[in-house]
């Protein structure tokens, strides 16, 4: 990987640019923006990362609406980027198939990565988000897998509820990656049901036992007090969208307590000191 060196804080940094984490989801509204927010704040929180230090873009999307998460990266000073390069806007994949595009999946890997380097310049982290589950943007040849496979980054999945279907999913989605020689570091399952405590045993247990490789970071419960914080890919582009403005990132006071809920029930429910262990030995891998 090249020469290393010391940051403060304790993390470790590549000469050639900062971590790269990919957050990966079984489908849309799976939590992963979510996801994203509190992985942000547990890392602001831990004392070995200042906002200057990290960076979130969301390079494919199929929304343009203003998410939670971009209004929670302005609140904190987080760089942010939450709309593409890549834009999946209605009829971009037709254009694709019938080579009315000119430009090829390498060309729009490589906007990409420019824009996730760009973005990236002077920081330690920059936290990837994902676009509906793995496979989406395939048919074009640029899909999650594809995206965390050309900024070689391993991915941290957001999983779904229950024990059977929670796993069954994760095997579907993992194997997606996998295919492309993508690392799954670990493992976050969302909006998990009762029985809590049961799932989060025989999940935990068949990870033990069956891919001990991949961490089990936490169970978010299914909460009735956090409001739905917004849904990433429920928006498709349209008009009626909230476009991005200097007034619409400013986080309304309803907003901004759904979002402090939901980091605390993040950091309730998440191993927080593995995460961030875990986070910063990328550096050093």
């Amino acid at each position: 990987v090249g020469e290393k060196k010391k940051m403060e804080g304790g993390s470790a940094q590549c000469e050639s640019g900062p971590i790269r984490v990919c957050i990966g989801g079984d489908r849309s509204s799976v939590g992963k923006s979510s996801v994203c927010i509190g992985i942000l704040a547990t890392l602001l929180k831990s004392g070995h990362y200042e906002a200057k230090d990290l960076a979130y873009i969301k390079p494919a999307t199929q929304c343009q609406d203003v998410q939670p998460i971009i209004k929670f990266c302005a609140a904190n000073g987080i760089a942010h980027r939450g709309i593409g390069p890549l834009v999946f806007y209605t009829g971009f994949t037709r254009e694709y198939i019938t080579g009315e595009m000119t430009e090829t999946s390498e060309d729009i890997l490589n906007t990409i990565e420019d824009a996730v380097a760009t973005i990236g310049r002077g920081k330690k982290l920059v936290l990837v988000d994902g676009v509906g589950y793995p496979a989406v943007g395939s048919v074009v040849g640029v899909s999650n897998a594809h995206i965390a496979q050309k900024l070689k980054a391993p991915v941290i999945l957001v999983g779904k509820h229950g024990c059977g279907d929670a796993i069954d999913g994760f095997n579907l989605n993992s194997a997606w990656y996998e295919k492309f020689n993508v690392t799954i570091k670990g493992v976050i399952f969302n909006k998990v049901q009762e029985p809590y405590e049961d799932t989060k045993f025989h999940v935990t247990k068949w990870f033990e036992r069956f891919r001990p490789d991949v961490s089990v970071y936490g169970f978010i419960p299914l909460s009735t007090v956090i409001k739905p914080l917004g849904d990433e890919e429920s928006n498709k582009v349209k008009s009626s969208c909230q476009l991005i403005t200097s007034t619409t990132v400013i986080m309304s006071g309803e907003e901004a307590k759904s979002c402090e809920a939901l980091i605390e029930t993040f950091n309730q429910s998440v191993d927080i000191p593995k995460l961030i262990l875990e986070i910063q030995g990328l550096a050093a891998s």
